[in-house]
C-alpha cells in the first residue's frame, strides 16, 4: 500500500498525465481492499495476529516516508517486479487451494493482480526505452538487488536457516491442507521463472 502510494506521488511530482496517475490510484484502492480481505480471512479462519516474526524484514511504515525517488524506480520495484512475482504465485495458490473462503479471496485478488500487472508493463513500455543508457544500465543492477529482495520476502531462499526452516514448514503445511498455499519449493521455482521473465522483458526496453 505505501509503495504504491510512493509511485502515485512520483507521477504528480513529474507532472504525468491524469489517465496514468488514475490507474495508479486504483491499484492503491485494490491494495487496501486485498489487505482488508486478507484480514477479514484470517479473522474468520482463527484469529488474525499482529505479532510479525523477526527476521522477515516486513517494515511497511519506512516505505510512507516522504521520499523524493523517481517514479520509474518505485515503478520498476512495484509494478514490473512485485506485483508480476505476486501474480505468478496467486495464479498458482489459487489453483493449489481447496478451502471455499480462501479460494474466493485469492480468485477476487487474482483477477486484480493481472490488471495491475498489465498497467505496469505497459507503462515501463512506454518510458523505460526513452530514458539515457546509463539510466538503463543502473536500473537493470537495481532490478538484480530487487530479485534477490523478492526471493527472500516472498519466497524461502535466502532466508537464515532457523528462520527458512519454520517458513517451509509453514507453507508446506498450508498447501497440504488446501489454505491458499503451494509448496515451498514449489513458489521458489515459481519466483525464479517469473524473475527470469521480467529480466528478458525489460531487456527488450533496454534495462540490460
Amino acid at each position: 500500500m505505501p509503495a504504491v502510494s510512493q509511485v502515485v506521488l512520483a507521477l504528480v511530482r513529474e507532472g504525468a498525465g491524469l489517465t496514468t496517475i488514475a490507474a495508479y490510484t486504483t491499484i492503491a484502492q485494490d491494495e487496501v481492499r486485498h489487505a482488508e480481505l486478507s484480514h477479514a480471512l484470517a479473522e474468520r479462519l482463527g484469529g488474525y495476529d499482529d505479532d510479525v516474526p523477526d527476521g522477515l524484514d516486513y517494515a511497511p511504515r519506512s516505505l510512507a516516508n516522504p521520499s523524493d525517488v523517481s517514479f520509474v524506480v518505485w515503478a520498476l520495484a512495484n509494478g514490473c517486479f512485485s506485483e508480476t512475482v505476486s501474480l505468478a504465485l496467486i495464479r498458482a495458490r489459487h489453483a493449489a487451494t481447496t478451502q471455499p473462503l480462501v479460494r474466493a479471496v485469492l480468485a477476487e485478488t487474482v483477477k486484480d493482480e493481472a490488471l495491475h500487472v498489465r498497467i505496469a508493463w505497459q507503462t515501463a513500455g512506454e518510458v523505460l526505452p526513452n530514458l539515457a543508457r546509463a539510466e538503463r544500465k543502473e536500473l537493470a543492477g537495481y532490478g538484480d538487488e530487487l530479485a534477490e529482495m523478492l526471493r527472500r520476502t516472498f519466497g524461502t531462499a535466502g532466508l537464515p536457516p532457523k528462520l527458512r526452516r519454520r517458513e517451509v514448514t509453514l507453507r508446506d503445511d498450508a498447501a497440504t491442507a488446501g489454505l491458499g498455499s503451494v509448496t515451498a519449493a514449489h513458489e521458489n521455482a515459481l519466483i525464479d521463472e517469473a524473475l527470469h521473465d521480467i529480466k528478458g522483458r525489460l531487456a527488450a526496453l533496454g534495462v540490460k
